[in-house]
């Protein structure tokens, strides 16, 4: 029976992460610049390809958090028009039920909006 082949992380001293990088990237996701996804995202590319510039990956790979309230409360709009009856059980005190018009609108931006302030924008225009 041939031997199995380790499943061994590479060491630190054999990784392609620079600590610089690593620093930036978690500046990044602090300052909801990039989602907790998309930060992982990103190191698992720092990890793979190596790399000082976690923001260049992030720009590459168009994986920038949306938090523009403008740009959101567009996308809210319609998540809540496409989805009238979640907007009906909000209204009536579900809350649970807003979990569709988040997803509506995660699946929109493809998980790069601002959960809290997709939230909130749901709430304020459900007059909430």
């Amino acid at each position: 029976m041939p031997a199995k082949a380790s499943a061994r992380p590479a060491s630190a001293a054999e990784s392609k992460v620079q600590p610089a990088a690593l620093a930036a990237l978690v500046v990044m996701a602090h300052e909801k610049k990039v989602s907790h996804g998309s930060a992982k995202q990103v190191l698992a590319t720092i990890v793979a390809e190596g790399g000082d510039n976690p923001a260049e990956i992030v720009e590459r790979e168009g994986l920038a958090q949306i938090s523009n309230s403008g740009e959101l409360a567009a996308i809210v709009a319609a998540a809540i028009e496409s989805n009238p009856e979640a907007a009906e059980q909000v209204r009536a005190g579900n809350q649970k039920a807003i979990g569709a018009i988040v997803g509506a609108v995660m699946k929109e931006t493809k998980g790069r909006a601002d959960g809290g302030e997709v939230n909130r924008l749901i709430r304020e225009q459900l007059g909430l």
